[in-house]
């Protein structure tokens, strides 16, 4: 694509304005951009940023080593974080679209919505959260907020 820049060793970028920084980089769609070696980026606007970082899906944004987000804006960004899932409209409130994110250190985040933000924490389900480190939230809007703790069902605290 115009502007495209593929600046690493056997790194590949395609769409404008994409560029891929790193051995094995690999960049697909506009204004996407991969920067660590074996990062990729793939989506309009997507960013890998760090080795083995992966970003699947228009605005996509995975930050640290061997992190992995994929969905509509999911965002990881924490060292081995994942985040799986888009954004959804939280009922009845007026409060924007949440998007899936896990930003704790090896957090993992499925579901559109989901928040992993403790050290090592799960949040599985719809607007689940995940807050306490070593948490486990499992349901539709669980919170498991304590550290160590595990929520189970939907709308379930912990």
């Amino acid at each position: 694509g115009m502007e495209s820049v593929a600046a690493g060793e056997n790194s590949f970028a395609a769409g404008t304005g994409a560029q891929a920084q790193g051995a094995n980089a690999v960049v697909v769609g506009a204004s996407a951009g991969a920067d660590g070696e074996n990062a990729t980026a793939m989506g309009a606007g997507s960013s890998a940023i760090g080795a083995g970082a992966s970003a699947y899906g228009s605005g996509a944004f995975a930050i640290g080593t061997n992190t992995v987000a994929s969905g509509y804006n999911a965002s990881a960004t924490a060292d081995s974080a994942t985040a799986v899932g888009g954004t959804v409209s939280i009922p009845g409130s007026d409060l924007p679209e949440q998007t899936t994110t896990a930003s704790g250190v090896g957090a993992s985040a499925f579901g559109a919505g989901a928040q992993a933000t403790g050290t090592y924490s799960s949040a599985v389900g719809t607007l689940a959260t995940a807050s306490g480190n070593q948490a486990v939230a499992l349901g539709y809007q669980s919170q498991a907020v304590f550290d160590s703790s595990t929520a189970l069902g939907s709308f379930a605290v912990s």
